[in-house]
């Protein structure tokens, strides 16, 4: 894995990112391309990604960008999505439909399911049947790993803890990550990860999205779906968190 991802939530993404697919698809479909041939390993996506009608758009397009690769590229390649708990989505089965929906949107490919965000706050009673049934298609075979998504450090751990006793290892969890948010406050959930040595991090939003390529470069915000040139300023992003990490730390001089 080179240590950049790929996501994919403006894809489809009308009321936030203007998305019209006769201008937007050629140009995502190239950038993507690109993007592996560049060396990318991992893509992210989302059920939910796409607004309206659009609904489950950002899932079929990407399926629709892995279909174009050779094989030896979709075998390199972690696709990742993750499923809603929207409230009608109950019961241990209760995201099996949707995730047998995102595997045929995806062409086939998903190798790894994630819970999108936790309901503990208000709906406690549903994520842990919701997190058995995903851990369930693990079990069986269906999907090789299993992340969470949107969750607090103490969350983290007892999500983390229930899966383990049960035999079934979580393999990463999204939280948003940026230079931003190091300047606010420490990413505590970012430090349970380094206690839980099995456990990947995936940063999400790294240049909040597009306002720190504005002040990183001076250049106006990214293009509506995607840029192509991102990895660089990522890497600068990358470069400023891990001094601020030290300098938090006090270890830098």
């Amino acid at each position: 894995m080179t240590g950049i991802g790929f996501g994919t939530w403006a894809w489809g993404n009308q009321l936030l990112w203007g998305y019209r697919a006769d201008r937007d698809d050629p140009e995502l479909k190239a950038t993507f391309a690109s993007a592996v041939a560049a060396g990318l390993r991992l893509v992210d996506t989302a059920d939910s990604y796409g607004t309206g009608r659009l609904n489950g758009r950002s899932e079929e397009l990407l399926g629709q960008c892995l279909t174009g690769l050779e094989a030896s590229s979709r075998a390199n390649l972690i696709v990742a999505t993750k499923l809603a708990p929207f409230p009608w989505r109950l019961g241990r089965r209760g995201l099996v439909k949707a995730f047998q929906a995102s595997r045929q949107r995806l062409c086939g490919q998903l190798d790894r399911v994630q819970l999108h965000w936790s309901t503990a706050r208000y709906a406690p009673w549903q994520e842990r049947p919701l997190l058995d049934g995903l851990a369930d298609l693990v079990d069986q075979g269906d999907v090789r790993e299993l992340g969470v998504s949107n969750v607090g450090p103490q969350r983290l751990r007892v999500l983390h803890d229930h899966l383990a006793r049960r035999g079934v290892r979580l393999s990463s969890v999204q939280v948003q990550f940026s230079f931003w948010l190091l300047l606010r406050s420490s990413p505590a959930a970012s430090w349970r990860c380094a206690e839980i040595s099995v456990l990947r991090c995936w940063p999400t939003a790294p240049l909040r999205w597009g306002f720190l390529h504005v002040a990183l470069t001076g250049h106006p915000a990214m293009p509506r779906c995607c840029v192509q040139d991102s990895s660089a300023v990522c890497c600068r992003v990358h470069d400023l968190c891990v001094r601020r990490w030290l300098t938090w730390r006090g270890q830098e001089g």
